[in-house]
């Protein structure tokens, strides 16, 4: 290790650099980091030069305790070193660039609302776009008339837009949002615990719940128990696969979405596994407006409509 630090001293002192100049919420010091992501040599210099093995970071762990954590669980706390941006273009009529106006946006604009924000994953509908940060939170803008937006004020209130991205905090407490999809006339999301929460119009019950005809503000859907790993949402139709390896679908059923081997006119607002799937093992899925597809493990493709 030390024939290593002589011989690259120039490139270790920029990285150690670096490495002391990132900050963030997981209260990680550089030796957290060098440990985590295997630079043993940086973490022996760090070492050399005072760093402590008994530092904890916000949830408790020592850098000797990151060695062996799942990356998975490691990650959720610290944002990748480089933060991420997020650009938008088209149609703003809506406000659903997040730019703050509503004009025409022929080249790509940044969305400086996000700036630092670390987003992982984003979703655009007609009226409405969404995006989920590292951490897990949740952020939307666009048109919120009927409640798309998970914000009460903007539903029941004058106001009806909000033009740059605001994190969705009423409904989903501390919950951690882990997969997105957004649709004309509502959102689906799905926690890093796997479950289930929707909101907006339900008037073709693609919210997953009875009784309801617009939901202002996240609601779980609390008929599935299974564990959901992916969501789709569509005009009038959702969709969602389980860790299991199953697919639920409800909502409209009149091009034969769902995937039940009928159509109907009647809404379907109860979740149901597609039982012509029953055994195998799908991983993804995505809904457009009349038809369904999903991806299986093994990379077979289904579709329904």
């Amino acid at each position: 290790m030390w024939f290593c630090i002589e011989h690259h001293a120039d490139k270790l002192i920029l990285i150690i650099k670096i490495f002391f100049s990132l900050g963030g919420e997981s209260g990680w010091s550089s030796l957290h980091r060098a440990l985590h992501f295997g630079h043993l040599c940086i973490a022996g210099v760090l070492l050399q030069f005072g760093a402590s093995l008994a530092l904890e970071d916000t949830r408790g762990r020592t850098p000797v305790d990151l060695i062996s954590c799942p990356v998975s669980q490691a990650n959720g706390d610290f944002p990748d070193a480089v933060s991420t941006e997020v650009f938008s273009w088209g149609s703003g009529t809506n406000y659903q660039l997040g730019t703050g106006n509503g004009h025409i946006q022929k080249l790509p604009c940044k969305v400086e609302a996000l700036h630092g924000s670390y987003i992982k994953t984003v979703a655009a509908s007609k009226f409405h776009s969404v995006a989920v940060s590292s951490n897990g939170e949740l952020y939307t803008w666009g048109f919120g008339r009927g409640g798309r937006l998970g914000h009460p004020d903007i539903h029941s209130g004058q106001t009806t837009v909000v033009i740059t991205p605001r994190q969705v905090t009423v409904g989903l407490g501390r919950k951690r949002v882990s997969v997105v999809a957004a649709a004309k006339h509502h959102t689906v999301i799905a926690t890093e615990l796997g479950e289930l929460f929707t909101w907006g119009s339900n008037r073709e019950g693609q919210l997953g719940y009875p009784s309801v005809d617009t939901q202002p503000t996240p609601r779980r859907v609390g008929s599935l128990k299974q564990r959901i790993i992916s969501v789709a949402a569509a005009n009038k139709h959702s969709a969602a696969v389980a860790d299991t390896g199953e697919v639920l679908t409800w909502g409209c059923n009149k091009e034969g979405q769902l995937g039940y081997s009928t159509s109907n006119s009647a809404s379907n607002c109860i979740p149901r596994m597609v039982e012509y799937l029953k055994g195998k093992v799908l991983r993804g899925v995505s809904a457009a407006k009349y038809h369904t597809i999903v991806l299986g493990a093994d990379g077979e493709v289904f579709f329904e409509s």
